[in-house]
Formats: C-alpha cells, structure tokens, sequence
C-alpha cells in the first residue's frame, strides 16, 4: 500500500522531485521512453508511439526533448482539455516540459483480446 501512496504522490507532483535542468523555474517536468515496438500503434504500424499531452490550464506552453542531445523535437501551446498528441518514435528517450499542469500519456503497441 506504501508504494501506491508513493506513486500517487509522484503523480500528483511530477517535477517535484526530479532534478531541474535548463527548464526555466516552477516549470513541471516528465521523463519518458518510447520503448521498441513490432505491432502497431493505432494505425501508425510498427515502430512508434504517441505522447498525448492534455492541458488543465488555458494557454500552457508545452515542449517534447530529446534526453540524449537536448533538441527540441516539438512544442505546442494548449488549453483547458485540449488534447496535443506527438508521434515519438521507438527508442526515444524524452522529456516534457510545460509552465502549467498537464498530463501526459504514451500508447505504445496494441494488444488483441482471444
């Protein structure tokens, strides 16, 4: 029960405990990995994933990193609700940066019922 009290808390606080790097101060911070995949994603085939990226404020800025170099890969600006979906593909590891509360998910793969 103590590690789903953690993990609870770690969702409710993303970048709370993660170290702050060149993000500017109070931004929330994700980490994340596209792991490799052979099925397909929701119509993408083999090889990708999506990071779906909901706003729970208006008009919060939100950008997609490569961890390995630091590019940018995408950013976007989205509002209350509003779903920003990015195709990321296998074997990115990436960060999300936003000013405001977001939540973010990644799909990978699909999986049959028998």
């Amino acid at each position: 029960m103590l590690a789903d009290t953690s993990l609870l808390i770690l969702a409710l606080a993303p970048g709370l405990l993660t170290p702050r790097s060149q993000a500017g101060e109070g931004d929330i911070i994700f980490y994340g990995y596209a792991p490799p995949t052979s099925l397909d994603t929701r119509g993408l085939g083999g090889g990708y994933a999506y990071l779906d990226i909901v706003g729970i404020n208006d008009s919060t800025s939100v950008g997609v990193f490569y961890l390995r170099t630091g590019a940018g890969l995408a950013e976007a600006s989205v509002d209350r609700m509003q779903l920003w979906t990015y195709r990321l593909p296998e074997g990115t590891y990436f960060k999300v940066v936003a000013d405001k509360m977001v939540s973010a998910s990644l799909s990978a793969d699909t999986f049959a019922v028998d």
